[in-house]
């Protein structure tokens, strides 16, 4: 994300539901991942719906000029 902060993707449970977490986690001084309010706990039978949301944002991107062919996420 930046230098202060990484997006981690997880699958945990959250009062017996359970959840995709897409979330911001600042780095500490000793590079330990503490998670932030900034992001979002989907219900995972959402996950194929976001999964081809971001595959057509991604195509949208290439088409724009946004991404190159090579480009690959960091």
């Amino acid at each position: 994300k930046n230098t202060r902060e990484i997006a981690r993707i997880q699958l945990r449970t959250y009062e017996g539901v359970r959840l995709v977490d897409i979330r911001a986690h600042a780095l500490r001084e000793n590079d330990d991942p503490l998670p932030t309010k900034k992001g979002i706990s989907l219900n995972v039978n959402s996950l194929r719906e976001l999964i081809d949301a971001l595959t057509e944002a991604e195509r949208i991107a290439r088409t724009m000029g946004w991404l190159s062919d090579t480009a690959k996420a960091a």
